[in-house]
C-alpha cells in the first residue's frame, strides 16, 4: 500500500473507527487513542465557538452531531477559524436527523453568525455625517445582516427550548457599529427588505416606492415612514455612504 492509501485509511479510520478499518500494522487500540484525540479536538473548537447550542442541544445529542459530522463531512476549508461554516452546511445538507429540534440550525447559525460580526475585518464604508436623503446612494454596512427566521433563536432558553415554531416569522438584524460593538435588534418584514433592496443597489426612495407597491400602499404616504427608517438605521450604522 503505497503512502496516499495509507494516509487515506489512517483519515477514515480517525473519522469512522466503527466502519473502516486501520492500515496495514497499526492495531485498533492504537487508532482509537488519535480518534479520540482528534474528536476531543473538533468537540472543542466547535463547543467553544457554539455554547449556547451545545447547551440546547444536550451533551448526548452534541456528542452525536460531532462524531456525526466527523464521519459524514468533507471540509472544503482548511482553517480552524472556518470549523463551525462547515459545521453548518453539515447541519443544512447532511445531518437529516428527524428527531432534532427543528431550530437546530437555525440556532446554529445566528449563534457563528455573532461570531463573525466579532472577527469579521472593518466594514469600508463610511458611517456617520447627516441623515441621508431619500434619493441618495447609500449601502447597507458590510458588517449589518437583516435576517428572518422562523424560530425565535435569540429567544430560546437553553433549559426550556420551544417545541413548535410560533405562527410568525422572527425578523432581526445583527451588526457590529463604529464602537465595534456586536448588537442585535428586532425588526419587521417592511425593514427587512427595505434593507435587502438597499442591499442590491436599489436607492431609498426606489427601494420605499417598490414596497409600497408590493404592499398596495400609496407611495406619498410611505415616503415619510421610509424617510424615518433609513434615518434610524444611518444613525445605528446598519446604513452608510460609500466610501
Amino acid at each position: 500500500m503505497d503512502f496516499l492509501s495509507v494516509q487515506g485509511r489512517f483519515a477514515a479510520c480517525i473519522r469512522d473507527g466503527n466502519r473502516q478499518s486501520p492500515p496495514p500494522g497499526v492495531q485498533r487500540d492504537q487508532m482509537a487513542v488519535y480518534a479520540d484525540l482528534f474528536r476531543r479536538n473538533i468537540d472543542g473548537l466547535l463547543g467553544g465557538m457554539l455554547p449556547e447550542f451545545r447547551e440546547t442541544m444536550g451533551e448526548a445529542r452534541w456528542q452525536h452531531m460531532v462524531r456525526d459530522f466527523l464521519r459524514r463531512h468533507r471540509s472544503s476549508e482548511p482553517l480552524f477559524r472556518r470549523l463551525v461554516e462547515e459545521f453548518l452546511d453539515y447541519l443544512a445538507n447532511e445531518r437529516g436527523q428527524a428527531d432534532d429540534p427543528g431550530f437546530a440550525l437555525e440556532l446554529a447559525h445566528f449563534e457563528w453568525l455573532r461570531l463573525h460580526l466579532d472577527f469579521a475585518g472593518d466594514a469600508d464604508c463610511a458611517f456617520g455625517g447627516e441623515p441621508p436623503a431619500l434619493d441618495e446612494t447609500i449601502v447597507v454596512s458590510p458588517l449589518a445582516y437583516p435576517l428572518r427566521y422562523d424560530w425565535p433563536v435569540h429567544q430560546i432558553d437553553p433549559k426550556a427550548p420551544p417545541s413548535a415554531s410560533p405562527d410568525d416569522a422572527t425578523w432581526l438584524i445583527a451588526w457590529r457599529n463604529r464602537q465595534d460593538q456586536v448588537r442585535v435588534i428586532e425588526s419587521n418584514a417592511v425593514t427587512v427588505r427595505l434593507l435587502n433592496l438597499i442591499g442590491e443597489g436599489a436607492r431609498p426612495k426606489v427601494a420605499v416606492a417598490t414596497i409600497a407597491g408590493e404592499l398596495g400602499r400609496d407611495e406619498d404616504a410611505m415616503y415619510a415612514a421610509g424617510a424615518a427608517i433609513v434615518t434610524r438605521l444611518h444613525g445605528d450604522d446598519i446604513l452608510a455612504r460609500p466610501s
